[in-house]
């Protein structure tokens, strides 16, 4: 994931994955089955059930992505804020 990494401390980052739903519950949001998802996110499927079993976790790169991509759905229509 691209993101300004130079401009951010590590608290920056931490701020804005904060708040990032589970990866299930990001997938139920966006409405995707579990390939769709991995895709989307750009991970493997396996890589998505190991962070849903909590085998592992999302890295902060990883939660900002999802975050980014439920704000893009919201502002395209695709999920109202309701469905959150």
């Amino acid at each position: 994931m691209a993101y300004e990494k130079k401009n951010l401390t590590s608290w920056d980052l931490a701020k804005k994955a904060a708040g990032c739903p589970t990866p299930h519950e990001a997938r139920m949001i966006l409405g995707l089955n579990d390939k769709q998802f991995s895709i989307l996110i750009g991970i493997s499927t396996a890589k998505y059930w190991r962070w849903v079993s909590g085998e592992s976790e999302p890295s902060i790169a990883e939660k900002i992505l999802i975050k980014k991509c439920i704000e893009i759905a919201k502002e395209k229509g695709f999920i109202k804020d309701s469905d959150q």
